[in-house]
């Protein structure tokens, strides 16, 4: 009925090819085919059913042939072989199916959990126990079952093994997305019979965070992670967001990477991270020696790169103006001169008007008047869409030009919103109950608005304000890097 309707189904053809060949019927099942192989050389079980149609026809050598070309293009490829042997399953076919697996030349847990599977459905519980045993005993790298198929199959090998660690970390594994809080149940029972694998303790970590949005639960399990796991890039970064988000001190994020260079740099974010960190902690020194020749896989488009590589520059540029080194300095604000085509825009504004202001510095330090004019001018008279701290370096420049006016008009332009973001705040109801991250979220944008009102009191001339605001910024979030630099600044005059 289905190939009268629709003669192109390829999953109706070779099922009902099967049925033929089953039946003995095998000039049937090759008229079913018809040149289907031919025409459609990568559609696995057609050419199965050809070459089985062959073998128990009697045709040997081409059949044969037939084998020794679907085995070139299936390629040792394990899913290629799951999912033909999965088809056949789902069709009925369980010795099809069998004999398929037991072609894969290779060591995939997952296909010793099927063959272990297909044994029992045939009543050869000690081969079944063999092969369940084999499954568990294979590394979990690179094996991440996904089909809803395979659930049945793993639920079979713990009724043989219930004690199989691996059999609930991967049944987690494929529940996660349907059913989060069952593959979290899951991979709490792997860990309890295996603590020692760290995958385990990373996905719980993911699961606690995403799904319940219990934050300090996330970092407790990302942390036994790491102390099982540390040469995995993907745990760095997501832990030290943990850290953000919790607003952890910026000495224990640095820890976190300590003597982990060679492999955070595997991964643009977590190396990104570490860069960020590095900043943060005062070490500008440390971080432009890492980002010297790194190349990012991701920087087109990425305002996030390109920030972290002028921070970078900046901080150290003003480690070497604070010491009066100034060619130094100068040096390192023009290396902060990243183009936005090549990365994207600040979501902050044109971070050139910061970093024209600190050149233009460096040139006044050094008695080059007129260049430091020319930079403080590009700096003051750039568009700026939006009231960010970048703000704040505009109306410096202005100052630096004469325009007093103006910068006190932008200075105070900064206060009225960073008042307006914590009236904003303000008139939020207040969710005791938030999820981790959101409540985090709010105090990194009631961070940012204390750091307005801090930049722009400094700007003013008024420092106790200045200090104040700034201090509750870096309180709210120890991840404020200028509100950080600024206050330093500020307490160093004092």
């Amino acid at each position: 009925e289905s190939l009268a309707s629709n003669a192109r189904n390829n999953s109706a053809v070779s099922l009902k090819a099967s049925i033929q060949t089953r039946l003995g019927d095998f000039d049937g099942a090759l008229k079913t085919l018809n040149d289907l192989p031919v025409k459609d050389p990568l559609d696995y079980r057609t050419i199965n059913e050809y070459y089985l149609i062959l073998r128990e026809s009697g045709e040997k050598a081409k059949a044969l042939e037939v084998l020794n070309s679907l085995t070139k293009n299936m390629r040792d490829f394990d899913q290629n072989y799951l999912e033909l042997a999965v088809n056949y399953i789902n069709d009925g076919f369980n010795e099809e199916a069998e004999e398929i697996l037991r072609r894969f030349n290779g060591s995939n847990p997952e296909i010793f959990y099927y063959l272990g599977y297909l044994a029992h459905k045939k009543g050869a519980r000690d081969e079944a126990l063999r092969y369940f045993k084999t499954a568990m005993e294979l590394p979990v790298d690179y094996c991440f079952p996904f089909r809803l198929e395979t659930v049945k199959i793993l639920q079979t090998a713990l009724q043989y093994q219930p004690e199989d660690n691996k059999a609930y970390y991967y049944l987690g594994n494929i529940l996660y997305d349907k059913q989060p809080a069952k593959a979290i149940g899951y991979w709490e029972k792997s860990a309890e019979l295996n603590p020692g694998l760290a995958i385990v303790h990373r996905n719980l970590g993911w699961g606690y965070y995403r799904h319940y949005g219990d934050g300090m639960k996330a970092i407790a399990s990302y942390e036994k992670a790491m102390s099982l796991e540390k040469n995995e890039p993907l745990y760095y970064e997501e832990l030290d967001a943990l850290y953000e988000m919790s607003n952890a001190p910026v000495e224990k994020r640095l820890r976190l990477f300590e003597g982990s260079n060679d492999v955070v740099t595997r991964r643009d974010d977590a190396f990104a991270r570490q860069i960020t960190v590095l900043t943060l902690a005062g070490k500008p020194e440390k971080a432009v020696e890492y980002l010297e020749g790194k190349k990012f896989s991701y920087r087109e488009g990425s305002s996030r790169v390109r920030d972290i590589i002028i921070d970078a520059h900046l901080m150290l540029g003003k480690k070497y103006f604070d010491s009066k080194e100034y060619n130094k300095a100068l040096e390192q604000f023009m290396l902060a001169r990243i183009p936005e085509e090549e990365a994207g825009e600040s979501r902050f504004g044109s971070r050139n008007i910061q970093v024209d202001y600190f050149t233009g510095l460096a040139y006044e330090a050094l008695g080059n008047k007129s260049k430091a004019k020319a930079f403080f001018t590009k700096s003051a008279d750039q568009e700026s869409r939006s009231i960010s701290y970048i703000k704040y370096y505009q109306g410096l420049s202005l100052l630096k030009t004469g325009r007093n006016s103006q910068a006190t008009e932008t200075f105070n332009s900064m206060i009225k919103e960073g008042d307006r973001l914590i009236q904003q705040s303000r008139q939020a109801e207040a969710d005791f109950f938030a999820k981790f991250g959101e409540r985090e979220a709010e105090n990194a944008r009631l961070s940012n608005a204390y750091l307005l009102k801090g930049l722009g009191y400094k700007g003013l001339g008024n420092k106790d304000l200045a200090k104040e605001n700034l201090t509750k910024a870096v309180e709210l979030s120890s991840a404020s890097l200028y509100a950080q630099s600024e206050l330093q600044d500020l307490l160093g005059n004092k």
